[in-house]
């Protein structure tokens, strides 16, 4: 088994982002996204593709179990950053699991992008979380168009027609959440 190098130890759960390698995390991941209507599916592959970029923060607990993940997942032309598949294991919810992976996005994010745009697409969970984090509620207009191609394949299949866009998620500005403190996963695994 790999063994990660963390830096951040909250509550007893450790951060860390995973190495490209870590087939069974990116299956347990992956299995994760496609388990719930909330968020768009990701294969294995993708996840694995996030975690060789290093843009995937696993949250491991104290008995070290995976217990959350939460991405970078997409770039987008403008420079502008998603953060998404975030989830936590239901045994271990409204523990901060989701917060802490993802404010460990944000600052792998800060240190790969100078003055990066983060967002994320809040869904009735998420946005709870974004909304504690001081994340900013953001018009679709602010983003980019390509930011709604992926709605094309969302399992919840948003409203369009030609004169309106409704999708059935909020975006929230993450740009000015604020640091974490010492939050500062290091990248790789000690292999």
């Amino acid at each position: 088994m790999k063994e990660y190098k963390t830096s951040v130890i909250t509550n007893g759960n450790k951060v860390f982002i995973p190495g490209e390698h870590d087939v069974i995390a990116a299956i347990k991941v992956s299995r994760w996204t496609r388990g719930v209507d909330t968020m768009l599916p990701k294969s294995p592959r993708e996840v694995l593709d996030m975690f060789a970029a290093g843009n995937s923060v696993l949250v491991k607990n104290a008995d070290n179990v995976l217990v959350g993940h939460a991405a970078a997942t997409a770039t987008y032309k403008d420079k502008s950053i998603e953060v998404g598949s975030i989830y936590t294991n239901s045994e271990f919810r409204h523990g901060g699991v989701g917060t802490l992976a993802t404010k460990a996005v944000l600052e792998a994010q800060r240190k790969k992008h100078d003055q990066p745009v983060l967002f994320a697409l809040g869904n009735e969970m998420s946005g709870r979380m974004f909304t504690k984090m001081q994340a900013r509620v953001m018009k679709a207009t602010e983003l980019s168009d390509e930011v709604w191609k992926a709605c094309e394949g969302c399992p919840r299949k948003p409203v369009q027609t030609q004169e309106t866009f409704m999708c059935c998620d909020t975006p929230y500005n993450l740009t000015y959440v604020p640091h974490q403190g010492n939050l500062n996963p290091i990248l790789g695994c000690g292999r």
